[in-house]
């Protein structure tokens, strides 16, 4: 029956592995596994996944996630940036160009002996159809999936099923080598399989390791590291500061929003080494906290941190940071830290930075703590009181230039990634951003805390320009605006909006009554500004895309297959869960599946499967 299922060799390599694998896995995870391969092999496989130039494997004890395609399409594109200053400056260049050279798929590594080529005696090259037998290195531009000796080394710490890792080594030029490593034995299978798939032999290895563990074994030797976990990434940044090269690339994702946002702030502290505070604004915060936790531990190793791009998107943010060596510029960390004041009320806030530098008379410089407070004890523009949060990163979240070539490079080559589109908008959204401003403002936010009707973004923007201040949108939310404007002017022209559009102020609470009773400080203008709109909506480019899909987020871990169960009965199962777990009780229903399910027979098992 195995033999007549089995449509192609990846599902006989599958079913070879477990057979090895048998002395560790359970029986239950043994038999249903099996069960998993027939059924995957009945529908001709394995599923087949293809993205960008990649095509990998899955079964369903390997995580993977559509959603993140957007992540994968961003980070080949900022490490081509990134591998084009590299190479740059080593005087060799790169072809991002789809033609004759620039393969689909690399060989197994082939030695040159002497009398056999133009190669001398003992050397070696891995070369590609239709590929220069030279490696790339030697012909006028390297080309992607051609190993480069003076190229870059990768490590992908977490793969999984190793796809990103995979289109890495065949969309990226200038590559020699890339670890795509995970501890699971399922995923190192997988990722086996899927270079293999690949013929990708020459240019990823495949590990089995403790991620923290391996960059520890291997400091200062990797050019770009990728972690993207799922969850935190907290425990992983000390290593991949250690194991990085200095002007090395960080590519950094996490997806414990409700820790950096604000809803649990104490385990954001354990975590991140930051109180989190809930606000509007808290996805700005939650990449400052992220880029602060990158600083800190850099500077622990006489280390800085540049970051070149910070995202909010979906349900995650992503930061690429180049960490370069340097004791006199990791002094300047104290700087570049803060803690921040936010109102309970209205949300105003106030950066209080660490540090200083103070000019002495001869012209030298030196370090000094901050001066403070920053605020009164209580808010002076509703009389709310404080809530301290961070601290956190206080400097711009991106490089204005190099956003500015990813920007123009993702056009150029916007057949090279289905999420073009989305990508162009958002770039354009960045670099527009004004970079000195610290957090966006949520206007229509504001308008309920005055219960006043918002007014059209337009007319803020251009009260705010005609007011002589810079404004901007911001990635992270599409109501949001971020300027260089104190937040006395915001409100300021809010209470104008008042004026002119005014509200019944018997119900108010006294916190909007404050605000409203308050005068102006400048003369607001609501005149359409000409610049006030910007050219990514004018463009109409895609800057919030919508879910395409229901339930378009975050997926459950990889694991063994279960049995099924639907929506609304694991919400019913996890119901109190956490309150339960505080008192020391099992959680409901649980010990019951369980029990269940090790009962089950192997036909059983085929049936619920």
């Amino acid at each position: 029956e195995f033999e007549s299922l089995m449509v192609f060799q990846p599902v006989s390599l599958i079913l070879k592995t477990i057979s090895t694998t048998r002395s560790y896995l359970s029986r239950r995870e043994y038999n249903v596994t099996i069960l998993d391969c027939i059924m995957s092999a009945a529908k001709g496989g394995c599923e087949v996944v293809k993205e960008g130039k990649a095509e990998v494997l899955f079964t369903r004890t390997v995580f993977y996630n559509p959603v993140q395609e957007f992540n994968r399409d961003l980070s080949v594109s900022v490490i081509r940036m990134f591998t084009e200053e590299f190479l740059n400056s080593k005087g060799i260049k790169v072809s991002f160009t789809e033609n004759m050279k620039e393969v689909e798929s690399v060989q197994k590594e082939i030695s040159v002996t002497e009398g056999e080529g133009q190669h001398g005696q003992g050397e070696s090259t891995t070369t590609a159809e239709g590929a220069p037998e030279d490696g790339g290195c030697g012909d006028p531009a390297v080309h992607a999936g051609v190993i480069c000796e003076e190229g870059i080394h990768v490590l992908e710490a977490l793969a999984a099923s190793g796809l990103r890792s995979i289109r890495y080594a065949k969309e990226i030029p200038g590559v020699k080598n890339i670890i795509t490593n995970d501890i699971a034995a399922e995923a190192v299978e997988a990722m086996k399989r899927n270079i293999a798939h690949n013929h990708l032999e020459a240019i990823v290895n495949a590990s089995q390791a403790d991620a923290c563990l391996l960059m520890y074994q291997n400091p200062s030797h990797f050019d770009v590291i990728d972690l993207d976990p799922y969850g935190c990434a907290a425990q992983f940044i000390d290593p991949s500061v250690h194991a990085v090269r200095p002007g090395g690339l960080l590519c950094v994702t996490c997806t414990d929003m409700t820790v950096l946002c604000g809803n649990y702030g104490e385990t954001c502290f354990t975590k991140y080494g930051a109180y989190s505070v809930k606000a509007t604004y808290s996805h700005e915060m939650a990449l400052r906290i992220l880029l602060y936790t990158l600083q800190a531990s850099a500077t622990r190793c006489s280390r800085y941190i540049e970051p070149l791009l910070s995202v909010s998107a979906d349900f995650y943010i992503r930061v690429f940071v180049r960490v370069h060596s340097g004791q006199a510029e990791a002094k300047h960390s104290a700087r570049k830290t803060a803690v921040v004041y936010i109102c309970t009320y209205c949300e105003n806030f106030s950066l209080q930075r660490f540090g200083q530098i103070v000019s002495k008379s001869n012209g030298n410089t030196k370090f000094t703590a901050a001066n403070g407070p920053t605020v009164p004890e209580r808010c002076d523009n509703c009389g709310g009181r404080y809530h301290i949060s961070g601290p956190m990163w206080a400097e711009p979240l991106h490089n204005r230039s190099f956003v500015n070539k990813l920007l123009e490079h993702v056009k150029d080559h916007n057949s090279q990634f289905n999420t073009a589109a989305r990508l162009e908008g958002l770039l354009t959204v960045i670099s527009e951003e004004v970079p000195n401003g610290t957090f966006y403002y949520p206007i229509s936010k504001f308008c309920n805390f005055i219960r006043a009707i918002c007014p059209p973004q337009i007319k803020v923007r251009s009260a705010i320009m005609n007011a002589g201040y810079q404004v901007s949108g911001t990635h992270c939310s599409a109501e949001g605006i971020k300027t260089d404007a104190p937040p006395s002017v915001v409100w300021d022209i809010l209470r104008a909006w008042e004026k002119e559009n005014p509200v019944k102020r018997e119900k108010l609470p006294p916190q909007a009554l404050h605000i409203l009773e308050k005068g102006t400080s400048i003369n607001v203008s609501f005149e359409l500004h000409p610049d006030a709109n910007p050219p990514s909506r004018n463009q109409k480019l895609r800057r919030f895309q919508q879910n395409p899909e229901k339930y378009w987020g975050p997926k459950k871990k990889a694991g063994p297959v279960a049995p099924q169960e639907s929506l609304k009965e694991r919400k019913h199962r996890r119901q109190g869960k956490r309150s339960r777990q505080e008192d020391g009780k099992p959680e409901t229903g649980a010990a019951e599946v369980k029990v269940n399910h090790s009962e089950l027979s192997s036909s059983q098992r085929s049936t619920c499967k």
